[in-house]
């Protein structure tokens, strides 16, 4: 089980009275603390908007320095999947999934940059 929100406060409840569950904290908006807050509330993720991501790649390095998995939301674009895992991120949460799993397949046979097939639908 995994429990995440947008709200520290939300966290920090969860982790007093339900301590061996996983949590995840989203996050929207830079903020330097936000590796230092990942830390405090003990969070097993941190899951930030790809589009902060882009802005503040750093930041995957940080939190994985720092022990936090990164799950970003929610890149739906192959351009935005090439981006989010040349950084690295340990999970994508998509509205696309089934675009998603047809992309990895592409890259993971080879493809030679051509646009991958997409599965589903």
């Amino acid at each position: 089980m995994l429990l995440k929100s947008f709200r520290p406060d939300v966290v920090a409840t969860v982790r007093e009275v339900a301590p061996h569950l996983r949590r995840g904290l989203l996050v929207e908006d830079h903020d330097p603390e936000t590796v230092a807050r990942c830390l405090d509330l003990g969070v097993w993720t941190c899951n930030p908007d790809h589009r902060l991501l882009a802005d503040h790649p750093e930041l995957v390095g940080d939190l994985h320095d720092a022990g936090i998995r990164v799950m970003t939301w929610t890149p739906n674009t192959a351009d935005d999947w090439a981006r989010v895992t040349a950084l690295g991120v340990d999970a994508i949460m998509t509205d696309h999934p089934e675009r998603l799993v047809g992309w990895l397949d592409g890259r993971s046979s080879g493809a030679d940059g051509a646009e991958p097939h997409v599965t589903g639908m």
